[in-house]
Formats: structure tokens, sequence, C-alpha cells
């Protein structure tokens, strides 16, 4: 026996040198005997500076929408006939596209057909608002700016604390909230708007034609691809370091965490219920009219409109490019053929994109609690669960976005429009530059019900991803629990 106060060994009760009472020779170190029924203080994980500055940089870079265009607003006379009942609109990207008019600048061709001073297109800033310039984009001006602003106080948060707020769980919730948040702010705002115009102007049909003339600027558009270039990947950032910091094999957000103590089947029908939505949404796809030419059954009609011509389509294109062609409808011509080979694959795209969908419900389905958090394919299937689930939802749109983009470019540097680019005259290029937008949108693209089914998709896809996060998490909780 060992006395536990000044660790001379002794063979009765009580030590022979202190009097002390002897215990078991395990508490033989007099520095463990120091410790024997004081609790240890369990230390907190570190965070390092310089894993949380970048992310907290990246959360201010949506401040710039406050000092940046962020809408065009298009005249309302821009679609409105002329005396023979031909739109006014078309006969200027005619003449737009039209070698004979090579020779006259962007303003003297609008002011041809619409007018002398008239103006098309109008951008809208923050600052505009502020002078009461552009009150009818009051609520989602407002939106961007609460976000940015938002996302901004939680960067300057991040860096003040050296990341200690992502040890608490509201915190980091706001930060994480705050992240994605401000990078997607401008689409929640277009989201918004049309769900006001489908109360305002009497449905679908309605918001469609009042979004004609309603848009998003070059420069809203730059800083969305550089908020959300950065901020989803600083965002994940976060997120493993909230885990880290608390001390989890993943960071659940609210409101998942609250079912952390119930059973591992309960969370799992939740994320199933959730994941089956998802699913349901591209499936709606193929037989309502999210897309301006139909809905996604219209695939026979797209190829028998795609396919037939397409080598002289093609020819003209490069004829048009070449700047040897003489098509009277020039852009047509070259838009027409690319958008419908693009709506044509949009049922493969998907059906692609789903493949992964399945496995990962099935993956749901099938996994088992006990087995879950020590397979490293099984964790892998749950941690992306989310991203896989929103892909077919927002395919549509990011394959138009890319091909209306790729022409946006053509039409603006390899036709008869680049004879109006005046980059000496910023005002009269990017007139030219937001006509062709609303010309190739005007062609195809997605519509209002596909933007409110897609925000739906996205919602779903969120929460059955962040419900395959909580099985992961009670399964490491059991797991712990049998070591």
């Amino acid at each position: 026996m060992i006395c536990r106060i000044c660790g001379t060994e002794s063979n009765g009760r009580r030590c022979a040198h202190c009097g002390a009472p002897v215990v078991d020779g395990a508490f033989g170190d007099p520095k463990a005997a120091a410790t024997v029924g004081k609790k240890g203080k369990k230390k907190k994980p570190v965070i390092h500076m310089r894993a949380i500055i970048w992310p907290a940089v990246s959360l201010m870079i949506p401040l710039i929408y406050l000092f940046a265009d962020l809408f065009v607003s298009y005249s309302p006379d821009m679609y409105a006939p002329d005396a023979s009942g031909v739109s006014k609109f078309t006969l200027l990207i005619d003449r737009l596209s039209s070698p004979a008019y090579d020779g006259n600048s962007f303003t003297e061709l609008v002011d041809g057909v619409y007018g002398i001073g008239t103006k098309l297109v109008k951008t809208v800033s923050f600052l505009d608002y502020l002078s009461g310039k552009a009150m009818e984009f009051t609520f989602p001006m407002l939106l961007i700016v609460a976000l940015s602003l938002f996302s901004g106080v939680m960067g300057v948060l991040l860096i003040v604390t050296g990341g200690r707020i992502l040890r608490t769980k509201l915190m980091s919730d706001l930060t994480l909230f705050g992240g994605f948040g401000a990078a997607v702010s401008p689409l929640i705002a277009n989201v918004l708007v049309r769900g006001f115009y489908v109360m305002s102007k009497g449905g679908l049909a309605g918001a469609d034609e009042a979004m004609r003339y309603v848009g998003f600027s070059v420069e809203a558009v730059l800083m969305m691809c550089l908020a959300v270039s950065s901020l989803l990947p600083s965002v994940g950032v976060l997120r493993a370091i909230s885990a880290a910091a608390q001390q989890k094999p993943d960071y659940v957000p609210f409101p998942f965490r609250l079912f952390g103590r119930r059973s591992f089947n309960f969370c799992r029908m939740l994320a199933l219920i959730f994941a089956g939505v998802a699913v349901l949404i591209p499936v709606l796809y193929l037989f309502t009219p999210v897309l301006s030419t139909g809905s996604l059954l219209d695939f026979k009609s797209a190829g028998e409109a795609a396919f037939p011509n397409l080598i002289a389509q093609a020819k003209a294109v490069f004829a048009l490019i070449g700047g040897t062609s003489d098509v009277g409808t020039e852009l047509r011509s070259l838009c027409v053929p690319i958008l419908n080979v693009c709506f044509f694959l949009q049922l493969p795209i998907l059906f692609l994109a789903m493949i992964p969908v399945v496995k990962s419900v099935y993956r749901l389905f099938t996994v088992r609690c006990e087995a879950l958090y020590d397979r490293w394919c099984d964790r892998i299937a749950m941690s992306r669960a989310s991203s896989r689930l929103r892909r077919p939802v927002l395919s549509p749109f990011l394959s138009f976005t890319v091909v209306q983009g790729i022409l946006l470019v053509v039409l603006m540097l390899a036709s008869h429009v680049t004879a109006h680019v005046d980059f000496s005259s910023v005002e009269d290029t990017l007139g030219v530059a937001y006509l062709m937008l609303a010309y190739v949108k005007s062609l195809c693209g997605t519509n209002t019900l596909y933007a409110i089914l897609a925000t739906l998709g996205v919602l779903f896809a969120s929460l059955a991803g962040n419900g395959a996060l909580q099985l992961l998490s009670v399964s490491a909780a059991q797991s712990k629990k049998q070591e």
C-alpha cells in the first residue's frame, strides 16, 4: 500500500511517515495522488486564426452589392408594336444584326425604331434606391442588402473573436446562414419577385410577362459568381471548423440537431421523406411546362426541331461568325439551333444527374446505425447527399445559363452586332449587351413555374442532406458509447 499524500510505502492502514490513510499502489505517483478527487478541466479544441481568416474575408465579399448596379429595368415600350403590327424589339434586333446598318451607332438605331431620346435600359443600384429613383425594387433591394450586411457582420465577428463564436451552436447557425444567404441573395430576391408577380399579375403567365422587363445587371451576375465561388467553399470550411470546435463528427444545423436524442430510424424516416420530395421535383419537370418551350417530355419534338437541318444550320453559324453570311434573320439562325440542341439534351442530363441520387436514397434506406460511422463509403454518401439531390433540380437552370452566356459572348464579339459595340461609350455597349441578353432569354430558358419548383427542390434537398448528417451524428454517438 502507498500513501496518497507523500508516496511512502506502508503495510498498515495509515502511513508510518505522515499518518494519512494509505490506498492501493495505483495511486503511488505523488502527482497522481494530488489530483485524486479533483475533476479534470475539459480542454477546448484550438481554433487557429489561419483557418478562419479566408472564410471571414469571404463573408465580407457580398458587401460589394451595396456599391454596384444590381438590377436592370427595361422600358415598358420595349415590346410595343409599330404601325404595321411588328414588334419594335424584333425590328431593332434585326437592324442590329443586319450588315446594312453596320455604320449606325446603337443610339441611332434605337432612336430610329422607338423615337428620339428613348432609353430602353436603366440600371438600378442601392444608391439609386436611397435617392428615391428605384422604389419599385424596394423589397428585393432591401433583401439583398440585409443579407449582405448580415454576412459582413458575421465575418467581422469571426476575426474579432478568433473564430471562438463557432463553439456556440447558435452563432455557428447564424454564420453559416449569413454566408449562404448572401451568396445566393440575388436568386432569392428573383424568386420572391416572381412570387409577388404571380399574386399581383394574375398567375404564372402574368409573372412571366412582367419578368421580361426585369433582369440582373452584368455587375450583379459577376459578383454573384464571385460570391458563390468563394462563399460556398468557405461555408463548407466553417462547417468543418464548427464541428471540430463542438467535438462532433459533422455540423448539424438547427432544427435537425433537436432530433439528436431520437432514434436512428426516426431520423432516417425524416431524411427519406425530404429526399422523396426532392426527387419528385425533377420528375415534375417531365410533365409541367417549366421551360419556355414546354415540358421535358417534348424531347421528341425538340429533336425533330434541332437535328434535321443541323449541318445546314452549322454552316450558317460558321458563315455568320466568319462575317460571310447573307442570312436575313441572322441572330435567329444562330441562336435557335443551339438552344434547341440544349433543350434536347435536358432529358439525358436529368437522367445522368438522377443516377447518384438513386444511390444516395438507397444508402439512406439500407444503412445501419452500428456500421454507418465506421464505414468510410457510407459516411461520404451521407455527407454528399444534399449536393447530389440538388443537381437534377438545378440542371435546367445551370445548362441554359451556360448556353445563354456563350451565345451572348458570340453575338457580342462574332456577329454583326459587334459593329455597334463601342467601348468608348460604356452606356451604348451595356445597352447592346442587355438587349442581346433579353433576346436570348426570350428564345428559350426557365420560367416562373420552374423558379418556384426549383426553390422547393433545393430546400428539401438541403433538409434531406441535414437529415443524413444527423444520421451520421447519431451513429457516432452510439459508436462512442460502445467503446
